[in-house]
């Protein structure tokens, strides 16, 4: 059965009468670390573009939220920190994501 018919029988079976209650997206999260609130600001493209992504993700896995999906790709981002040191160096002082007062 490919991912798009196991979709659509999920999806009929939560329609017909005498399904299983669907289960609030609270309990389909696995218990995480307490989260902080933390605020960035992003150029409007990749705002978009997180956002997307975020949307595809959720409807092909389901519970994929843009928090979630940032959060995995800061913890990416960390664990190949030297990459991400090289592209900002290679960057030098553009500017690129400062605030402008």
């Amino acid at each position: 059965m490919t991912q798009h018919e196991d979709r659509v029988n999920r999806l009929v079976g939560r329609l017909s009468p005498g399904a299983a209650p669907i289960q609030p997206a609270s309990e389909a999260i696995p218990a995480a670390l307490p989260a902080e609130r933390f605020t960035l600001y992003l150029p409007g493209d990749l705002a978009q573009k997180l956002d997307l992504e975020a949307r595809r993700l959720n409807y092909e896995f389901g519970s994929v939220s843009r928090s979630r999906l940032a959060m995995e790709l800061l913890k990416e981002g960390m664990e190949h920190l030297e990459v991400v040191g090289a592209r900002l160096k290679d960057k030098g002082g553009s500017g690129e994501g400062r605030l402008r007062r």
